[in-house]
């Protein structure tokens, strides 16, 4: 058993980082970004931090399901807080997507590859994904983040998922898997990255998050059928670049999803 233990995600952050946070470990909640949302409501002090064994309503892009079985998967939830309004945000979904694969890198996890906007890939399929919530200016230009990561790590069926999937523990069986390792790991990452995302801009990620492009090269289509070009790559505002017969046309964030073409 894989059990979640708060006291084992802290022991394995740095104390100046581990004092910082507010660590909650559930064992079932009905979204851990419902959660963290609550906790900000409610006056948090320090960054919010909320895991789950289960979630009842886990919820992905477009308000779709998550599925969050017990036991089996990482379910983590980051309250951040940015200065300078919403306009300092664009290209933070890649942002942590990078940071994510920094984490799963380091842990031995070999070919990572990050898919426009907020998933998360091994070759043999889907392994997790971010879903960033934005909340309303708590002052002017103070803005509160809500991120998500869903990571699969010991699934090993998923009934109803309709495209390939993959998980930590089925793409790399020789690890001995520690979902408490595994989220102290990310949540490192994702601090570090947010104060260099902070500091410079999305510019810093820009180059690591291509590196790991899983359309680059690949035929694609988006809005609905309208474009029709090869992947390559994003802009410096994080929009995805399809190359045309026309020339490059970018696809933004929150727009329309892009699809490989059979």
């Amino acid at each position: 058993m894989d059990l979640l233990d708060q006291d084992a995600v802290l022991q394995s952050l740095a104390t100046p980082l581990s004092e910082r946070l507010s660590l909650t470990v559930l064992d079932e909640v009905d979204s851990t970004n419902a959660e963290v949302l609550r906790q900000i409501a409610a006056g948090a002090k320090n960054i919010p931090i909320v895991i789950a064994d289960c979630q009842t309503a886990g919820r992905g892009r477009r308000g779709r399901v998550w599925q969050s079985p017990r036991g089996e998967n990482l379910y983590l939830s980051m309250g951040l807080t940015f200065h300078g309004g919403f306009g300092v945000l664009d290209g933070l979904s890649l942002v942590l997507g990078v940071a994510v694969a920094n984490a799963l890198e380091q842990l031995g996890v070999p070919a990572v590859r990050l898919k426009w906007h907020n998933d998360i890939f091994l070759p043999s399929g889907k392994l997790g994904g971010i879903l960033v919530e934005l909340q309303g200016e708590l002052e002017e230009g103070v803005v509160q983040v809500i991120a998500g990561i869903g990571l699969n790590v010991h699934m090993s069926r998923a009934e109803g998922v309709d495209q390939p999937w993959s998980s930590l523990a089925m793409a790399c069986p020789e690890i001995e898997w520690s979902r408490n390792q595994i989220a102290a790991a990310i949540v490192e990452a994702i601090l570090d990255a947010v104060a260099a995302f902070s500091d410079v801009g999305f510019r810093y990620f820009r180059e690591p998050w291509q590196k790991r492009d899983l359309f680059m090269g690949e035929s694609l289509r988006a809005r609905g059928g309208e474009i029709e070009g090869v992947g390559c790559g994003i802009d410096d505002q994080g929009n995805y670049q399809i190359r045309t017969a026309e020339g490059v046309v970018p696809v933004r964030a929150g727009e329309i999803s892009l699809r490989v073409v059979p």
